[in-house]
């Protein structure tokens, strides 16, 4: 059945490299489905082996907390992922079937304890008894989105993590219930490492087992293998420059939340971590640094949204380099260019394998561009709390600064039922790995980046060259349309240069025909292009608490046989001397 719908969904052409896993992950998906409904019943604990009965330790939740929503909490009003709700007084939270499946998830993580445990006060704790004891009484089988592997995993980590807290004052059987429940979900979670689904849910699943096996006194060999099986599972994932498979900066950060405590907790226990644990953190940790902005936020690429810039301090506190950024993440696919006062982030790589792109971008060649005093460019970002439509849309390459040809993204997403039905909105079409030249010296730092991604259909390769001042007050770019082979077969058409405006940027228009932009109270930009038609035309941008927020956007447009080179420039007109770097910078 899977090779009929394979037939009718597969454009011709595609690279059988792509599609292939699709279709051994979607049978993996089909017996991870059966195994679900298999091991969620108490017999599976089973399957974990041998348990003290008792946890011997609790990792620490180096994430952010606040008191105000343990009271929130407390009241009955549960503001999870963006969404509010608030039971009815007899209504268990758990049966809210009608939720958005953001809140849903957040709510059966657990990742809220947190907030209870901050809190110290004997009301929090009750709260959390209840809650938890009533969400193993109940099994909550009725709402699948509870036992996805990514959310399962971090139930079991905050469950070990804030166990202190709840434990104490349940009775006997209450204990014995939870034990038979989280053990239940480690199997679940052990199962998911060989069949469950790939990326950052099966390294999320590895360390929960890892976490569970040292918290719960297993024997060694069980702690060895989960080791191991976490090993296998970092080498999988994270690149040799730190960076995630899926080219989420905000995974990295996500995965270091729970990977620091584990580590913790190994330590805790007398037991030495694995070496390929110890190796990923010293990798993970600069990244976070390379993708962070002068505010402290992360860039917006493939699916990063709203960055917890208390979270992302706290994992720098854990940073013994303390050094500056990466200039450059080949593996990865980023670029950063970095002058006194000024920062750009650059995506110069392909899209991710085609079973964990299903929240990636066609954002290649875009940047973001910020200073001390906030950001200039960035990108539309992403929001899965507005909903699937805002998702896509905030896919698409129009979503970012970067060229467009002929309103087109630069890659093709699936269509297909039995795909989307299972990753989502898979990349299936994009530009072969970019070609990057980068060049530094005292005076400019510079990349030269091209991509294939409109080759097949328009016959035309963008190249985009960035060249950042060493005193961070120039930017000078150049967005070239190569026509592959006879320029008069290509089909390239129209062109869109496209530079989303943060939010707090003004921008008015000068008399010479150019752009100013005011960014905060102390920077002035100048822009100009040479060689396309430039305008301002309304955009958004999606990430934050009051989104969506409206903006604009510079668009340079023009045909790419008539102009196939077009150059444009962001210069600082104020003379002021930028700001010198706090400590604790990004760089």
């Amino acid at each position: 059945m899977i090779g009929a719908k394979l037939r009718q969904a597969v454009p011709s052409g595609l690279p059988a490299g792509r599609m292939l896993p699709l279709v051994f992950a979607a049978a993996r998906h089909e017996l991870w489905r059966a195994f679900c409904r298999l091991l969620r019943t108490p017999a599976a604990a089973s399957l974990l082996g041998r348990t003290t009965g008792r946890l011997r330790i609790a990792p620490p939740d180096i994430r952010s907390a606040d008191r105000a929503i343990a009271h929130d909490i407390c009241s009955g009003y549960f503001l999870i992922a963006g969404h509010a709700v608030t039971p009815a007084p007899d209504q268990s939270p758990f049966t809210v079937l009608d939720a958005h499946p953001d809140w849903r998830s957040g709510l059966h993580a657990f990742g809220w304890l947190r907030h209870l445990r901050i809190a110290q006060d004997e009301a929090s704790a009750q709260r959390a008894r209840d809650l938890i004891i009533k969400w193993t009484a109940t099994k909550t089988a009725s709402d699948p989105l509870a036992w996805s592997v990514e959310t399962t995993a971090r139930r079991v980590i905050s469950w070990l993590s804030h166990a202190p807290m709840f434990l104490d004052g349940i009775s006997n059987e209450q204990h014995a219930q939870f034990i038979r429940s989280l053990t239940a979900q480690v199997a679940l979670l052990e199962q998911a490492l060989l069949t469950g689904p790939a990326g950052k849910p099966r390294l999320q699943a590895a360390i929960a087992v890892t976490m569970a096996a040292l918290c719960l006194g297993a024997k060694t060999a069980r702690i060895n293998r989960a080791g191991r099986r976490l090993g296998a599972e970092i080498d999988r994932q994270v690149y040799g420059d730190g960076g995630h498979i899926g080219r989420n900066p905000s995974t990295v950060a996500d995965l270091l939340l729970d990977i620091l405590p584990l580590r913790q907790t190994y330590l805790a226990t007398s037991i030495d971590p694995p070496a390929r644990l110890m190796n990923a953190i010293e990798r993970m940790m600069p990244m976070v640094r390379f993708f962070r902005h002068r505010d402290g936020t992360l860039a917006h690429f493939n699916g990063t949204g709203a960055s917890s810039t208390a979270d992302l301090a706290t994992l720098l506190a854990y940073d013994d380099a303390h050094g500056e950024p990466l200039r450059s993440a080949p593996h990865s696919g980023y670029e950063r260019l970095t002058g006194l006062g000024a920062t750009i982030i650059l995506d110069t790589g392909r899209a991710p394998p085609a079973e964990l792109s299903g929240h990636a971008h066609a954002g290649t060649l875009a940047f973001e561009f910020s200073t001390h005093s906030g950001h200039l460019i960035v990108n539309c970002g992403a929001s899965h709390r507005l909903g699937s439509r805002w998702s896509e849309v905030c896919r698409s390459t129009a979503a970012h600064s970067t060229a467009t040809l002929n309103d087109a993204s630069s890659a093709g997403f699936a269509q297909a039922e039995w795909i989307t039905s299972r990753f989502g909105r898979v990349i299936l079409e994009g530009s072969g790995k970019p070609r990057v030249e980068r060049s530094d010296t005292s005076d400019t730092h510079s990349v030269i980046a091209r991509h294939n991604g409109y080759l097949s259909r328009f016959g035309i390769v963008h190249e985009r060259t960035l060249v950042l001042s060493a005193d961070g007050t120039r930017l000078d770019g150049e967005d070239r349309f190569i026509a592959a082979g006879n320029a008069d077969d290509a089909s390239g058409g129209h062109f869109a240069i496209r530079f989303h405006l943060h939010p707090s940027v003004e921008v008015t228009t000068t008399e010479v025909g150019g752009l100013q932009l005011r960014v905060g109270n102390r920077e002035v930009w100048g822009v100009f292009a040479d060689g396309a038609v430039i305008t301002l035309e309304d955009s958004v941008f999606v990430n934050g608490p009051e989104a969506p927020r409206k903006t604009r956007q510079i668009v340079l447009s023009g045909s790419c046989h008539e102009q196939p080179a077009v150059f444009w420039s962001f210069i600082r007109s104020d003379h002021r001397p930028p700001a010198p770097p706090s400590e604790g910078d990004a760089g």
